[in-house]
């Protein structure tokens, strides 16, 4: 028979060779599977601020907040970024699998997230090189809100020439609302026509904020879905006209303010009526009461001469020679229930 063209040692030396080899595929960082087209994906575009120009030199990240995250991805790509140019465009290049095929990723921009669906079969159903490339431009939503409208004088007449500011004073301000936009003020012109622009995020919507006009606030709710639940550029601009000789409002109190207002009533209310009944169930008081009340209906035992209490003693004394121990009995016996 003949011998092995393999030899023991050479055979230990071929698996350390193979294991050697898997620990150096396994080991290789993430960066260098992306030179397979199969294992990258670059979603490019233009980032627009909120008045629709061209954003520069604004960073853009793949979201991996907890909200937001895909796990899986995420812990491929997490701190991937990129910044727009000088055009307002950004390239982003991601580690993706192919498993990955319609997955959501967010970016985020801003402080704000945009959904992004991954697609890597394209129209055809077939994974090719030439559906790991995507475009996806980025419109900031606007910060700004427009209010306007005519304001009439108590007499009816138009007025012109009357500043009107955002009232930010302490019963009516909406803290988060006049951090951004205190101060901001319009005067109405010869119409009697103002515009005020608020600096307002999407998330202050169904808020109150106030006008303040001649020393009067008016009441205004922010609306920025409109009729149809979602937020469009036309949702940021409102008309409120202002009629000086209407009474000024005040923001009404919250549900919880009410609330604890109410309890604290109640709570005030309970003590009373127990210090009351305390004050019946106390035998001292009792006594105390009765003596007091009944000091006008004392009568003298003798002669049925009435007598106040203090004088019914020196009466009975004097007049009927009682000791004083018997003229203070009798007094308790008339006086005590």
């Amino acid at each position: 028979m003949k011998p092995s063209v393999f030899s023991p040692i050479t055979g230990k030396k071929l698996l350390l060779t193979v294991l050697i080899s898997l620990a150096l595929c396994l080991t290789l960082p993430v960066s260098s599977a992306e030179h397979e087209w199969d294992h990258r994906y670059t979603l490019t575009g233009i980032v627009t601020d909120a008045n629709g120009e061209i954003a520069t030199d604004t960073p853009v990240f793949l979201d991996c907040s907890p909200e937001n995250a895909n796990q899986q991805i995420c812990g491929h790509n997490e701190g991937r970024n990129s910044t727009t140019d000088n055009n307002g465009s950004y390239l982003l290049i991601l580690h993706i699998h192919i498993t990955d095929h319609g997955s959501e990723i967010y970016l985020l921009v801003e402080n704000k997230s945009f959904r992004h669906v991954l697609d890597l079969e394209g129209d055809n159903g077939q994974a090719e090189e030439g559906d790991r490339t995507a475009t996806m431009n980025i419109a900031l939503p606007s910060c700004c809100y427009t209010l306007t409208g005519i304001v009439t004088a108590a007499n009816g007449e138009i007025a012109t020439d009357v500043p009107v500011f955002l009232d930010c004073s302490p019963e009516n301000a909406n803290q988060n609302i006049c951090g951004h936009s205190e101060g901001r003020n319009s005067i109405t012109d010869n119409n009697g026509s103002y515009s005020l622009e608020l600096h307002i995020h999407s998330n202050d919507h169904g808020s109150e904020i106030y006008l303040l006009v001649e020393n009067k606030s008016f009441r205004h709710v922010l609306d920025l879905e409109g009729d149809n639940g979602q937020a469009e550029e036309g949702d940021r601009t409102a008309t409120m006209n202002i009629d000086l000789s209407a009474p000024s409002e005040q923001k009404s109190m919250s549900n919880e303010t009410i609330l604890i207002g109410v309890s604290f009533g109640l709570v005030l209310i309970l003590i009373m009526m127990m210090a009351i009944n305390f004050r019946k169930s106390d035998p001292a008081t009792t006594k105390d009461k009765s003596f007091q009340n009944r000091t006008d209906l004392l009568s003298c035992p003798k002669c049925d001469t009435k007598l106040k209490d203090t004088n019914l003693i020196n009466h009975l004394m004097k007049r009927h020679h009682y000791s004083e121990s018997d003229a203070a009995e009798e007094l308790k016996s008339q006086t005590l229930p």
